[in-house]
């Protein structure tokens, strides 16, 4: 599957994927594999990573854009410093690659089970509090959504 300029969309950003090369001059890819840029709503992937490192950077990345967006990267929060959001993300990715692969099932009935999950609206209850309905296997699930912290931008 051809991965440059997909879409993906976690929480309230889309993202594009960009494909490139590594550029000496502009010091971009020449050290990692590859980057999340929240400011440009861009995941860019080191041109010429074999199946597995592609894969893997993909998740790395996915999981640096959601603890981005879930705020866990603000000031005063447990992933604020770089190296530890680093840590985080790395060892969670590389788990996660590794669980995936090692259980070929597990793909198969994920994809099943969102087939089974409609998202059926959104719903502003009181301005306090946001829910989102699901219609899952014949039941309504609700799930709150905590309110924004002051100072953080959705």
């Amino acid at each position: 599957m051809e991965l440059n300029n997909k879409k993906l969309r976690v929480g309230f950003q889309d993202l594009t994927i960009k494909i490139e090369s590594p550029d000496f001059k502009k010091d971009n890819l020449t050290d990692c594999y590859g980057q999340y840029l929240q400011r440009e709503n861009a995941i860019q992937i080191n041109a010429g990573l074999e199946d597995h490192d592609l894969l893997n950077t993909i998740i790395h990345e996915i999981f640096h854009a959601c603890v981005y967006v879930s705020g866990l990267t603000q000031k005063e929060n447990p992933l604020a410093d770089d190296d530890k959001e680093e840590t985080v993300v790395n060892n969670l990715s590389n788990i996660y690659h590794t669980v995936l692969r090692d259980n070929p099932w597990l793909l198969t009935f994920m994809k099943e089970a969102l087939n089974k999950t409609q998202k059926i609206g959104r719903t502003d209850i009181n301005n306090d509090q946001v829910f989102i309905k699901f219609k899952c296997l014949e039941k309504v699930i609700i799930v709150p959504k905590e309110k924004p912290k002051p100072g953080i931008n959705l």
